[in-house]
């Protein structure tokens, strides 16, 4: 079965801030420092990637 890949039209203000900032931690515009990184992530935040580890 494939995903539902259609973003639902209440949170597109979101996706779109996400494009722009896509890849995040390439874009010099938006810190290059721990600090600007720090600031652009939530600490309680974390990601499950295709191997499903942590």
């Amino acid at each position: 079965m494939e995903p539902n890949l259609v973003t639902d039209p209440k949170i597109l203000s979101v996706l779109n801030e996400l494009i722009q900032r896509e890849p995040i931690f390439h874009r010099p515009e938006l810190g290059t420092r721990r600090a600007d990184f720090e600031q652009m992530t939530e600490a309680t935040f974390w990601e499950v990637g295709a191997s499903g580890r942590r």
